[in-house]
């Protein structure tokens, strides 16, 4: 049996903005609901680094925050 590969596909700049325009849209919507607003940032936080860092999955949930923001 042969290994079935299929390479991911990266994800363009204009994708990305056009995403984040979505989740500033929704953060705005939602200003009464913390919770909402608490998902919709981490949502924004994790898809940045994964494409800046062109992390894959689970990639970004290694990266070290503290020296991030240092």
């Amino acid at each position: 049996m042969g290994q079935e590969v299929r390479q991911d596909l990266a994800v363009s700049i204009h994708v990305m903005k056009a995403l984040q325009e979505l989740l500033e849209n929704e953060w705005h919507a939602s200003l009464e609901d913390e919770k909402e607003r608490v998902k919709l940032a981490l949502i924004g936080a994790y898809s940045i680094t994964a494409f800046a860092g062109s992390f894959r999955g689970h990639e970004v949930f290694l990266v070290d925050t503290h020296g991030l923001l240092k």
